[in-house]
């Protein structure tokens, strides 16, 4: 549900086809939900926030287990799951859907991921992995550590 933050009434209310597991909102206006259906696949919902919405986009077993995180990573989302994959997908405007331009995968499923920057910019993932590791990629490279 979308909620007034005035007076706490309904704005409006997105059906979603499964469990939501986790919501992220873009500077442009764009709300990315993640859901599980009753097969344990995860999908990404696109919600444009404009007037008059609901209007969603449905994407389709993004992942094969729930997806449990996501970060916006260089303007693309990136998003991580217990089936031990992150996914980066970027929007293609021509065919106005997001695909997936790259992955990783860690150890083990993925229950929450964040990125951080090093004194020069430069991007890092940290995952906490279901094994009570934090893992930490590089991505051109993958897996540069764990932490036990």
């Amino acid at each position: 549900m979308v909620f007034n933050t005035n007076d706490s009434s309904t704005i409006s209310e997105i059906p979603v086809d499964g469990a939501l597991s986790c919501l992220k909102y873009h500077k442009d206006n764009i709300l990315v939900a993640a859901y599980t259906d009753d097969n344990m696949k995860g999908h990404l919902l696109l919600i444009p926030v404009q007037v008059g919405f609901p209007t969603k986009i449905d994407i389709p077993n993004c992942h094969q287990d729930e997806i449990t995180s996501m970060v916006f990573f260089e303007n693309k989302l990136l998003t991580a799951s217990l089936d031990g994959y992150l996914k980066l997908w970027d929007k293609d405007t021509v065919k106005q859907q997001i695909t997936a331009v790259a992955y990783g995968i860690a150890t083990t499923g993925i229950s929450r991921i964040i990125k951080v920057e090093d004194k020069n910019g430069k991007p890092y993932i940290i995952a906490g992995c279901r094994n009570d590791a934090i893992q930490f990629f590089e991505w051109s490279k993958g897996i540069i550590g764990t932490v036990v």
